[in-house]
């Protein structure tokens, strides 16, 4: 939460919001999931001032002596501010995990365009994020990656979230002092007024949902990827929302610094297609509706027979299959006892309304 609120802050100037976001994302992995030694190693770098940039594309191989090699291309590298990476790399025996690389290790070559190429670059294994937690249980690649996301998502769209109010209230400035023909402020004519109305409901519809998900992260024991998913989706329409806000500026849309704000929200949305993001959503959908199902045959089996846990949970379960397959539904049981209920209720409110 708090940091969604100091990213929406840096909403004046997305780039650096987005490195803000980058970092932030790495260094909640990192503490989340890191060792000893690399969350001392960011923590003070991260105090001195320095950042870390988590890269999480393929395209590096860790070999069975310790040693990474590969190339590939992330922004923001070529700042004097970034001093290590946390990469993902795959195993020479298989699967993955990721690796705090500093940045200006021997074997690290860094071009200008942000490409870069590892050479054999010496990485002990305190420098990889462990199988297993303290407590014992085994730590997913996946997880990470998804966490690592997740969190770059969320705080990107919160600075989304920051420019947009930071544009609208520049707008607003901006139409009190134009005029129509009659003489009269543009902010007050009845077609501007309205349209900016329309558009700061849907800076509140981003607010809300950046808002409860920050609210409801730290503690949840789910996957919220269709939520952060859905926040982003809003916060790709972005350049649509900015094209009607300065609709009514005339030629100052094209000038400095509406024109550059419009080219960098263009460059976000751009990033992840509006397709990849609907697909998230309705892939996470599908897997809460199997776990959910999963769930609910485990309890039927360790529920007694004949007992209420056994009734309730068979009572649900029909419901879902009978009457309406694609909602869950747990205020009734049998679809027959829920119209019995809805029409004892319906006489009773009839009498009491008679009296």
């Amino acid at each position: 939460m708090l940091k969604s609120a100091l990213i929406q802050g840096l909403g004046t100037n997305l780039p650096f919001a987005f490195l803000f976001a980058a970092h932030s994302s790495a260094i909640d992995t990192i503490l989340k999931y890191g060792t000893k030694k690399q969350i001392d190693i960011v923590s003070i770098d991260a105090v001195s001032g320095f950042t870390t940039v988590p890269y999480f594309e393929s395209g590096l191989f860790y070999s069975e002596n310790g040693k990474v090699s590969g190339s590939g291309s992330l922004r923001f590298l070529t700042s004097g501010r970034v001093t290590n990476i946390l990469a993902k790399v795959q195993l020479e025996s298989g699967g993955e995990t990721y690796a705090l690389i500093p940045k200006n290790a021997r074997g690290v070559e860094i071009k200008p365009c942000g490409e870069f190429t590892l050479s054999d670059v010496d990485i002990p294994l305190d420098a990889l994020i462990p199988t297993k937690f303290i407590s014992g249980e085994e730590i997913i690649s996946q997880d990470v990656t998804q966490y690592l996301q997740d969190t770059i998502h969320l705080l990107e769209s919160s600075a989304i979230l920051g420019c947009m109010r930071e544009r609208f209230d520049a707008a607003c400035h901006s139409y009190s002092y134009l005029k129509d023909n009659t003489g009269r402020t543009l902010l007050k004519t009845d077609l501007v007024s309205l349209s900016l109305t329309n558009l700061m409901s849907e800076i509140y519809s981003l607010e809300s949902i950046i808002t409860c998900i920050c609210g409801k992260r730290p503690w949840s024991s789910e996957s919220l990827a269709a939520e952060i998913a859905a926040a982003r989706l809003l916060a790709n329409s972005s350049v649509r929302w900015y094209d009607e806000l300065v609709s009514f500026l005339g030629p100052i849309q094209f000038e400095q610094p509406w024109k550059t704000h419009r080219e960098e929200l263009a460059a976000f949305c751009a990033k992840i297609p509006n397709n990849d993001l609907e697909m998230t959503i309705g892939l996470r959908g599908f897997q809460a509706a199997l776990a959910q199902s999963a769930n609910m045959e485990k309890r039927i089996f360790e529920a007694v027979p004949l007992s209420r846990e056994f009734r309730r949970i068979m009572g649900w379960k029909a419901n879902w299959r009978k009457t309406h397959p694609e909602l869950v539904s747990f205020g009734h049981g049998f679809s027959f006892s829920s119209k019995i209920c809805d029409s004892n209720q319906s006489i009773l409110m009839t009498t009491r309304t008679n009296k």
